[in-house]
């Protein structure tokens, strides 16, 4: 069977300028949470829409906060069944868990010792909405993600305004990352990237890069130049860099030596080995 690359983009379009972005140099905000836009990416945000071009924010992350926790005792809301940390979702004042779908609502203050300090760990792409809002006043933004996308037609619709030009900003998880045309796209920001590349699994590069690559790819894809900002605090990660040049065949190269000195798949098999009940 015969492969071929593909080397250049349809119409002779040029690949984004991507720009990584150092969160370490950042200033840090005064309310204490995470800082969701840098002043980088937020300014070209802000120009996009005054020129009446179009953006896309990506943040791969559901709900508001990934945990919630008490300050005073350290008690963290956890999933019954499954033991692991609940999902704050503020739209509708639940927390839920993103492995069984289990959900109750979100307490008021902590069940252990009652401290009505809860302490909201981390950024879902409710908290980006927020934070785009409050950073751009007047934006007209619309959120796609398994939460906001569930009723009957929601996506179609969402694309269709996001096409015809009333939404300035499309903002989710990688449900926007994939196999969207908007020519007026000229903008990509990608947030919170870190957490996915700290994951404790052997293919955590691989799919950060291949996630970074294909949001990429919606930037610039008319007779506009694209530009892309990756925020993060590892800039110098094998996965971001090469993404940032658009190095495929680099980043194989250097995946698969890293795979083949740890002995990991696919140079030796893995078996998993499951107990539930």
């Amino acid at each position: 069977m015969l492969f071929r690359s593909l080397t250049k983009r349809v119409d002779g379009a040029k690949l984004p300028k991507v720009q990584v972005v150092d969160m370490r140099k950042e200033e840090k905000p005064k309310s204490g949470g995470p800082r969701m836009l840098s002043a980088a990416l937020q300014k070209a945000l802000e120009e996009r829409r005054k020129k009446g071009e179009q953006s896309l924010v990506l943040l791969n992350r559901r709900g508001y906060a990934p945990s919630v926790q008490c300050p005073h005792c350290g008690r963290v809301e956890e999933c019954e069944r499954c033991a692991v940390p609940m999902t704050y979702h503020r739209s509708v004042g639940r927390l839920q868990c993103h492995f069984c779908d289990a959900q109750r609502p979100a307490p008021g203050a902590c069940p252990e010792c009652g401290s009505p300090q809860l302490k909201f760990t981390g950024a879902g792409t409710e908290r980006l909405e927020e934070a785009v809002g409050e950073a751009l006043p007047g934006v007209r933004g619309t959120r796609m993600d398994s939460d906001s996308m569930k009723t009957r037609g929601a996506h179609g619709k969402a694309l269709a305004a996001f096409r015809e030009g009333r939404t300035d900003i499309l903002l989710g998880t990688q449900m926007i990352a994939k196999g969207l045309h908007f020519p007026k796209v000229t903008c990509v920001g990608v947030v919170g990237v870190d957490s996915a590349l700290n994951l404790p699994d052997f293919r955590a590069s691989e799919r950060v890069f291949q996630l970074l690559v294909q949001v990429a790819g919606r930037a610039g894809r008319g007779e506009i130049p694209g530009e892309v900002f990756v925020q993060t605090y590892t800039p110098f990660h094998p996965a971001i860099q090469f993404a940032r040049h658009h190095d495929v065949d680099g980043f194989r190269e250097q995946e698969l030596e890293y795979r083949r000195a740890h002995g990991y798949p696919p140079f030796k098999r893995a078996i998993l080995v499951s107990f539930s009940g």
